[in-house]
């Protein structure tokens, strides 16, 4: 996949890691299965139980079903988070290459523990 904007930032204060970020897909390329955003500057705890969460402010040309909404779990020990779908038609789904399109634009942001 290309992109015409791939941008994230963070902050660490103590053991919290805050994550925000954007992107814009330009084309999809070989991209297939399920969805994640990767590439975290911190593993994430490997304590049980210690998931960290992202929400989307935006989720634009998306192939989803209408009034569904996009998460992330960051799994413990993890760098990336697994983006989800959920709504009260789907209930909850991971994200799949085909639910994207070219010009599909993420913003984001986060918290997860180390």
């Amino acid at each position: 996949q290309t992109y015409t904007t791939q941008v994230g930032f963070y902050e660490k204060i103590g053991r919290q890691v805050t994550i925000r970020g954007r992107l814009t897909i330009d084309a999809i390329g070989t991209l297939d299965g399920n969805v994640s955003l990767s590439g975290f500057p911190f593993t994430s705890s490997s304590t049980a139980n210690s998931y960290g969460s992202i929400q989307f402010s935006l989720g634009g040309s998306l192939a989803i079903t209408a009034n569904a909404n996009l998460s992330c779990l960051v799994a413990i020990n993890a760098t990336k988070g697994n983006i989800k779908v959920w709504g009260s038609v789907t209930g909850t789904t991971n994200l799949d290459d085909l639910e994207l399109t070219a010009g599909a634009d993420l913003i984001f942001s986060g918290t997860y523990q180390v």
